[in-house]
């Protein structure tokens, strides 16, 4: 068993941003980053969506041989069991730490249940129900809302927050999840539940009730962000125009995805869904600017981005050594 091997299964590249969301919740109430329980959570939230990660590979493994997707447990570098031992290990380390973190507080440990069951429903029903992405939004919200839990009493502001991102969590999973697989899913998919499909003659089509649910969506979530505009104290005039700039760049990478209409624009589909997550959660961590140190905040986006930089090379060399 190779230690990249472990990595790739975590997906160790990108779980950071499980850290990242609980450490957004907590900054909150902190307004500063040098709290003790800040690495902690950070240490929590990336662990717990490491082996969240593990053990959706472990249940969608059945659904990745038939379909010859080339993912770490299909080609054999590690077996179901081995792949077990870690993410069952992950789990107790990461419960272990956020039992301690919600020990004197009955809200912080009913949110740490939640979150769990959450992102376990979501891994065991991924590929069985088009709806499993409502347990990934439950999820992202009560992370960011139990990040807020273990500092203090979770505010208004929290609240929108994590609706904000738990709606965005939703949308990743069941609107743009369902658009970039339209071809490739299992019939628990949401664009083809609601009576989009794909072939060779018409391309993809979109059901306009497949739109309309995309459209509420993306609607909701910017009527938080004016909530969150509201609620940020110490605004001025290049506040808002920034945060304009960033809504108009995530409505028009959401307006291009939605327009997706033929296999053949896959990798473009690709670039406006990795640019929505960018606009989205930039939009976020921007809002904080208002009230946390802008030298912390460039802290954690470096601390953030050196983590992918790294795991990624790491794991995509150990992929493709693999591969030769």
């Amino acid at each position: 068993m190779h230690f990249l091997h472990i990595a790739e299964l975590l997906r160790t590249h990108s779980t950071i941003d499980g850290g990242a969301l609980a450490v957004i919740g907590a900054l909150c109430i902190t307004h500063t980053l040098f709290d003790f329980r800040i690495l902690l959570l950070l240490i929590f939230g990336t662990l717990s969506l490491a082996w969240g990660m593990g053990f959706n590979e472990i249940c969608d493994v059945e659904y990745d041989r038939r379909t010859n997707i080339n993912k770490i447990l299909i080609r054999g570098d590690l077996s179901k069991e081995e792949a077990t031992i870690i993410v069952l290990g992950g789990f107790l380390i990461s419960t272990a730490i956020g039992t301690y973190l919600a020990y004197f507080s009955f809200i912080a440990m009913s949110l740490l249940v939640a979150l769990m069951i959450s992102g376990v429903c979501y891994d065991l029903y991924s590929k069985r129900t088009a709806w499993a992405g409502l347990f990934a939004g439950a999820w992202m919200f009560f992370l960011i809302l139990f990040g807020a839990a273990v500092v203090g009493t979770p505010n208004l502001l929290v609240f929108a927050i994590a609706f904000y991102c738990g709606l965005y969590m939703v949308e990743a999973c069941s609107i743009q999840g369902s658009i970039k697989d339209i071809v490739t899913d299992p019939p628990a998919n949401v664009a083809l539940a609601l009576g989009s499909y794909a072939n060779d003659d018409v391309g993809v089509y979109l059901s306009s009730s497949f739109k309309a649910l995309s459209i509420s969506i993306k609607a909701t979530q910017i009527l938080i962000l004016f909530v969150l505009l509201y609620l940020l104290p110490h605004l001025n005039t290049v506040f808002y125009v920034i945060a304009t700039i960033l809504l108009c760049a995530s409505i028009s990478t959401f307006c291009k995805y939605m327009a997706f209409s033929s296999v053949d624009q896959r990798e473009s589909l690709k670039r406006y869904l990795t640019l929505s997550a960018v606009f989205s959660f930039s939009l976020i961590g921007f809002t904080l600017a208002s009230f946390v140190s802008v030298y912390e905040l460039l802290l954690l986006f470096a601390i953030s981005l050196s983590w992918l930089i790294v795991w990624s090379y790491l794991v995509t060399g150990s992929v493709l050594g693999t591969r030769h």
